[in-house]
């Protein structure tokens, strides 16, 4: 039985040691680059606000279906940065995702914004 188990402890021992060990292990990555068919300076995103009354977009404040029209005229590349108030009704964000969806539009961000005030206007 002993001799049995030398056996088998010398077989470990002689398999253990034939293998190469690897302190470190490389993984190639492959991050995809910026897309050829943006031209420069084109703007690859669009912000939407949602507040607790209204909806903001392009500095103009606009009903829900106002949107939803602005949203069938989009590309579908388009890359929406919903950005809602804490006092908004998550109801209107839903609403809001929904409109979207139907209009093709699947790319988004979600911000909440820091305080209730609306942002100041780049024609002021």
């Amino acid at each position: 039985m002993s001799l049995r188990i030398t056996l088998l402890l010398s077989i470990l021992l002689i398999i253990t040691s034939c293998e190469e060990k690897v302190d470190q292990a490389w993984v190639t990555v492959n991050k995809p680059g910026p897309n050829p068919e943006t031209v420069e300076g084109q703007v690859d995103t669009v912000d939407i606000y949602v507040y607790k009354d209204s909806y903001e977009y392009l500095d103009r404040d606009l009903s829900l279906e106002q949107l939803t029209d602005e949203f069938i005229k989009l590309d579908e590349s388009k890359t929406l940065n919903i950005k809602v108030s804490t006092d908004a009704d998550h109801d209107r964000l839903v609403l809001l995702l929904d409109r979207m969806n139907k209009a093709g539009l699947s790319k988004f961000n979600l911000h909440t914004l820091k305080d209730d005030s609306k942002p100041i206007s780049k024609s002021e």
